[in-house]
């Protein structure tokens, strides 16, 4: 056990080891956006070097897979970002398509 004699000083207060198991960053992660079991087809047939292994380290986080696509497909992060937000955007703006029209005029 570390007393607090063995602490080495730093001026006239002891410096205090300061030891992280995770790295401090906050982190930016979130899950991708719809039903996972979807899209976990989806993203295979969008990346298809995406190996069954990949799809279950993802779990539907979204940084995971900006990571492992970086390292597959040797990118840079941007480029990965943007493709990731556009596959997103894409699922969304076709389950609007997909609503029956509901307003004025003549399919309302």
């Amino acid at each position: 056990m570390q007393t607090f004699t063995d602490v080495p000083m730093q001026g006239n207060s002891p410096t205090v080891p300061t030891h992280h198991a995770q790295d401090p960053r906050p982190s930016r992660s979130r899950p991708l956006q719809g039903d996972w079991f979807q899209l976990k087809d989806e993203l295979r047939l969008q990346w298809p070097q995406l190996s069954e292994r990949d799809i279950t380290a993802v779990a539907g986080q979204r940084e995971e897979l900006m990571r492992r696509l970086k390292k597959l497909y040797q990118k840079t992060y941007g480029e990965i970002e943007r493709e990731v937000t556009e596959f997103e955007l894409r699922r969304v703006r076709d389950a609007y398509a997909a609503r029956p029209a509901r307003g004025i005029g003549i399919d309302g």
